[in-house]
């Protein structure tokens, strides 16, 4: 039996740092896994439990965070629920929505061409991407901010900044919101 009483006093609290860190400690806890959700996982996350931690966002934030709110404005922007590439298409304009890129600053960056090095588009998008500690923590933030919970792929600050990584967390972003559509979230 998962235990909830953390993730609702830290939201009850508005610490919602804390509530992200919590969210992310209990979808592994509730996986079995110990220190990322892999696509697996994140196919299979029991859908009870993935309401009960939707629904205490929600219902705290008042309406301004949780998945199922992640899910519409991903949707919202063109996004598909499937495993094809195109699944991805308009993802930056998702997290640009949300906040996870700066999108002022991709308003900026000069077009990428056929001509631009592999190496500097690399290095452009690497750019946009906020690290943790500029996630915004605060109903301040665009709605869909949280969870982040960084924490369920991989716990480093720079996690989004990292191409691989980054490419791996749009995927699980897209499993984990096929999985709530999956649910009825």
């Amino acid at each position: 039996m998962v235990d909830y009483t953390t993730l609702n006093d830290l939201l009850a609290f508005k610490k919602w740092k804390d509530a992200d860190i919590e969210t992310a400690r209990l979808m592994l806890e509730i996986a079995g896994k110990k220190y990322y959700l892999d696509s697996i996982a994140l196919k299979n996350f029991p859908c009870d439990e993935l309401r009960t931690i939707d629904k205490f966002w929600i219902d705290y934030s008042k309406g301004h965070f949780g998945f199922s709110i992640q899910k519409s404005i991903y949707l919202l922007k063109g996004n598909r629920l499937d495993d094809s590439l195109d699944a991805l298409k308009y993802f930056n304009e998702f997290a640009n929505a949300v906040g996870w890129r700066d999108a002022r600053l991709a308003e900026k960056q000069p077009k990428v061409t056929l001509q631009t090095p592999i190496t500097e588009t690399i290095k452009m998008e690497e750019d946009l991407w906020l690290r943790y500690n500029q996630i915004n923590f605060s109903l301040d933030s665009p709605p869909g901010h949280l969870p982040a919970v960084h924490g369920i792929l991989q716990e480093t600050e720079n996690f989004w900044r990292i191409p691989s990584m980054a490419s791996s967390l749009r995927w699980n972003r897209i499993n984990l919101y096929t999985r709530l559509e999956s649910c009825d979230l």
